[in-house]
């Protein structure tokens, strides 16, 4: 099932968490990467009084306190994490209690050779395929793609983030490169990169990482369950 999230970078998670609340969402994503403490401290405090059921993939910072990755791991209904390489940022060894449930990004692996050195550990659980930096790999680097795909022969890919492809690249200033992928769609075919992708890579749990609105993201997983090559059914899901 792809799943609705609340992202970070706009940082309106009250809004979000209200506009949950509208529109009876009881599962949903969570992407913590650019909170820092004093701020996920206060999102925690709201998630604990929110009606969410569930939060099926969570996104983790290399910076979390042990009683972070206890509460989101035990207090928190969530199911599994993700996280960047450990090349690009350094985390705790504690981080390895929770080794079967997270899941290393594709992300920061430029340039992809020598995935081994990429911070790509089988201490951990496997891949997190995050289709848009995947695409936008291709489109920018399409000698380097076969890289990227061995990654899928070595590791397990057990969730994924998906998010629009632009028509024409742009500068991101975030970084510091020209690129497609963006975190906010403005048309729905902008998802239409993923129709030829193999169903082997699609996995069970897959957040929409975008900054849209919960009511445009239901918009746009009603879609993406229309293209892409899988069906998964999900008893708890309410759309």
């Amino acid at each position: 099932m792809i799943y609705p999230s609340i992202t970070n970078i706009s940082g309106h998670y009250e809004d979000k968490i209200i506009e949950a609340k509208k529109l009876n969402i009881k599962e949903i994503c969570l992407f913590l990467t650019t909170y820092n403490l004093e701020k996920r401290k206060r999102l925690y405090k709201l998630l604990k009084k929110a009606s969410f059921k569930r939060y099926p993939l969570i996104h983790l910072r290399h910076d979390m306190e042990l009683w972070e990755l206890d509460f989101l791991a035990n207090e928190l209904p969530s199911v599994l994490f993700n996280i960047h390489p450990l090349t690009e940022y350094s985390f705790p060894n504690y981080y390895l209690k929770y080794k079967e449930r997270i899941y290393i990004e594709n992300a920061f692996i430029h340039p992809p050779h020598h995935i081994e050195k990429r911070g790509f550990s089988k201490e951990y659980a496997g891949l997190c395929l995050d289709f848009t930096h995947f695409e936008d790999d291709r489109l920018v680097s399409p000698k380097e793609n076969p890289c990227f795909i061995s990654l899928f022969k070595q590791f397990k890919i057990g969730c994924g983030h998906i998010g629009p492809i632009m028509d024409k690249p742009f500068y991101n200033r975030q970084a510091r490169i020209f690129s497609y992928e963006s975190h906010l769609f403005t048309k729905l075919s902008q998802f239409n990169y993923l129709k030829n992708l193999p169903k082997k890579y699609f996995p069970e749990i897959i957040a929409l990482e975008v900054e849209n609105s919960l009511e445009e993201q239901l918009e746009a997983i009603r879609y993406l369950h229309q293209i892409i090559p899988f069906t998964f059914e999900h008893k708890n899901y309410q759309r």
